[in-house]
């Protein structure tokens, strides 16, 4: 499968096949995933082949933690780990069943056959290897007041405190004040390429583990198609992942937070939610829409928004500038991409899928399309 995924580049990276084996504890679309994030780190970010691994792990495992740590069930793979078996009857107690569900279905606990007819209810099981490795097997020390401050400010916004770091000065002690500052700062824009946003939001926007809610915002609206196009093309090379465009128009006389509950009647987990903005919001419209933040916490969000009017939105949005991420769109958007790439991603999507014109491939040939109208205009 790896082999078939990288085509003739196979034999160039081969190297870490073993070792994405190893991580991937023998489930296939995290192979998968940590294949694409290595190959993406040696051909894009230049890394060698040990940083490229290292960093393809520490994607992957980021987006199996980006979690609300209450759902965390410690107690269950405190026992898979000493046992190596997850009970079968923990799926049918409603006390715990939520847990031990959540722990197979996102992938923190992989089975490994069925039981033995010895032990009929004993599911053989191992914790995800990127889990384990994240994990600090030990018993904690009492927390100072400042850790518990910094867990609740994680709780309040709906990320796991799992591998949240302390910085800490010169000394060795630990610097709050700078922490203070980087939370604060937390939903200040990072200015990306095409290459950029997609290392930094592709695998977890597009992982069924995870809701993320993202904020593009761009200078120039040319070009934005062809962006959304490629990033679901992009998902749909780790598993299908479904797109739903919505066009919000504010104004005087237009509804848009009503258009988009109206669009959100039946939300779909596993669907990405692309949501443009247009028009002239009023005050009223960006406060209705920052009140509603909570109906956006369980749906992975993508919204466009034009980089002068976010400066405007986010005054009356204190809300959902802590909900969401934010990323700027430079100019030289599509350097590092070229058609080869893309093309090769195209033919990797048609082999894997059973459809006749999979969503993948229709997104990555208009893509295709549009770079090469840029290169006939050069």
């Amino acid at each position: 499968m790896l082999r078939k995924r990288l085509g003739s580049y196979a034999a160039v990276y081969q190297e870490a096949f073993p070792l994405i084996i190893n991580y991937s504890g023998g489930n296939a679309r995290q192979a998968m995933r940590l294949l694409n994030a290595y190959y993406f780190r040696r051909t894009q970010g230049k890394n060698n082949h040990q940083e490229a691994m290292a960093l393809a792990c520490l994607q992957v495992s980021k987006d199996l933690l980006s979690i609300p740590y209450r759902r965390f069930p410690t107690d269950i793979f405190t026992v898979v780990k000493r046992d190596k078996y997850i009970e079968g009857s923990l799926f049918s107690d409603p006390k715990i069943s939520a847990g031990s569900t959540d722990a197979v279905y996102h992938n923190w606990l992989f089975i490994q056959g069925e039981p033995d007819s010895a032990t009929p209810t004993q599911w053989p099981a191992i914790i995800n290897p990127l889990i384990d490795g994240a994990i600090e097997w030990q018993a904690d020390a009492p927390r100072t007041l400042e850790e518990e401050a910094v867990r609740n400010w994680a709780h309040d916004h709906g990320i796991s405190p799992l591998g949240l770091n302390v910085p800490t000065n010169d000394n060795g002690e630990p610097a709050w004040n700078g922490l203070w500052e980087k939370i604060e700062l937390s939903s200040e824009e990072d200015v990306l390429n095409i290459v950029g946003l997609l290392e930094e939001i592709g695998a977890g926007l597009f992982g069924i583990e995870r809701q993320d809610r993202i904020v593009i915002t761009y200078q120039n609206r040319e070009g934005l198609d062809a962006v959304r196009d490629f990033l679901v093309g992009e998902a749909n090379t780790y598993s299908y992942f479904s797109c739903n465009e919505i066009i919000l128009e504010g104004g005087e006389d237009s509804n848009p937070v009503i258009e988009l509950l109206t669009r959100l009647t039946e939300p779909d987990s596993g669907c990405i939610y692309s949501v443009e903005f247009t028009g002239e919001w009023t005050e009223s419209q960006l406060r209705n829409l920052d009140h509603r933040r909570d109906l956006f916490s369980d749906l992975q969000m993508l919204w466009w928004i034009q980089q002068d009017d976010l400066k405007r939105y986010l005054r009356f949005w204190p809300q959902l500038r802590q909900f969401f991420r934010f990323y700027r769109l430079e100019d030289e958007l599509w350097r590092g991409i070229s058609t080869e790439e893309i093309q090769a991603d195209i033919n990797f999507i048609k082999s894997i899928s059973d459809e006749t014109d999979p969503e993948g491939v229709r997104r990555l040939q208009n893509v295709l399309s549009y770079l090469e109208g840029l290169g006939s205009e050069a």
